[in-house]
């Protein structure tokens, strides 16, 4: 009962999405301390791709989500169709 049931629990994104993310800055992380041995790592660098990352991930889920809208259109007409044939 560390949540209290669920209130104030931030609600779950949909996709992939948190765990890319999560992933993206463990690398980001790991890749830092690497590179305190001598020269700076190039933050700069490092950010873009993470940026680039994260739009990637977004594309794909809109893209998903029209997906299912066109599916779900689909089904919608035949079954329409499905009305006109029984009448």
């Amino acid at each position: 009962d560390m949540w209290k049931n669920g209130e104030e629990r931030p609600p779950p994104r949909v996709g992939g999405d948190i765990q890319m993310r999560a992933l993206g800055m463990k690398r980001r992380g790991s890749r830092v301390q690497d590179a305190g041995s001598g020269e700076a790592p190039n933050h700069e660098d490092e950010a873009k791709q993470a940026e680039q990352e994260d739009e990637e991930a977004e594309q794909q889920q809109e893209e998903s989500e029209q997906e299912m809208k066109k599916k779900w259109m689909r089904q919608q007409s035949r079954r329409r169709e499905w009305q006109q044939l029984e009448r």
